[in-house]
């Protein structure tokens, strides 16, 4: 049976798609700019050919770490009256 198209799925929907075809799978997760726990790839791709006991790799989404700002300002000079 092939693989059915899973990227952009949450990946609660993913797994239980999977449960129901009788495979195994792995999930790994991957800094994106998707939504967190949305599936983003998946190893076969959607179509391919599997079978139950194949395995399938899933590709979630998750978010980026917060950057810091870490930039830092220079004051201005201050302007002094000559005597």
């Amino acid at each position: 049976m092939p693989l059915p198209p899973l990227v952009g799925q949450p990946e609660s929907a993913a797994r239980a798609a999977l449960d129901r075809l009788g495979v195994d799978y792995r999930v790994r997760y991957r800094t994106s700019d998707q939504p967190a726990g949305t599936v983003i790839d998946t190893d076969p791709e959607a179509g391919e050919p599997v079978a139950e006991g194949d395995r399938v790799t899933l590709v979630v989404a998750r978010a980026a770490a917060p950057t810091t700002d870490a930039s830092t300002s220079t004051p201005s000079p201050t302007v002094t009256a000559t005597p």
